[in-house]
């Protein structure tokens, strides 16, 4: 399974553009229509953008911290509406859930198999040279078990690393 980052990247959630959601938004609520003239057709936000620099980028940086105040997740140094965000963590945590469910079944399956070679071992018609290959394979299948646990868990760490990403 995917980190979540690399799994998101496949996903059609756009990042806000934050500086450009700025921009509008100043541009929407100031006009230099009012002033006439030349200046009837500037935009505030690049105006400010021009005259003063430094107050742009503090606006900028707040309207960073009223977007994540009011509906949006920060992730990966990103901005993204809440809803979409938190419902692809929900697609994402139901893959690996379907995944883990798969790996579960191996176990069960492995575990059967472990169980029919242990019958047969207890089968004392067995012969010796089939009991060694038996034991072998049961040693073969409980790595396979640990293997997969070890998958299981590596995936539950996945999908706690990806619910703590989102700020």
């Amino acid at each position: 399974m995917q980190k979540f980052t690399e799994w998101m990247s496949d996903q059609s959630i756009k990042a806000v553009d934050v500086e450009k959601s700025y921009d509008d938004m100043l541009n929407e609520l100031y006009s230099f229509k009012d002033v006439g003239g030349p200046f009837e057709y500037m935009e505030p936000a690049k105006v400010l953008k021009e005259v003063s620099p430094t107050d742009y980028r503090v606006g900028v940086s707040e309207h960073d911290d009223y977007l994540v105040d009011s509906g949006y997740k920060r992730f990966e140094n990103e901005i993204y509406p809440e809803k979409e965000l938190m419902d692809l963590l929900d697609e994402y945590i139901d893959e690996c859930d379907d995944e883990i469910a798969e790996l579960e079944k191996d176990i069960d399956d492995l575990n059967d198999e472990i169980s029919e070679l242990q019958d047969e071992l207890d089968d004392e018609s067995t012969e010796l040279a089939s009991r060694h290959d038996h034991e072998k394979e049961i040693e073969f299948k409980e790595g396979e078990i640990d293997g997969i646990k070890v998958k299981i868990e590596a995936i539950k760490a996945l999908i706690e690393e990806a619910k703590d990403s989102i700020e």
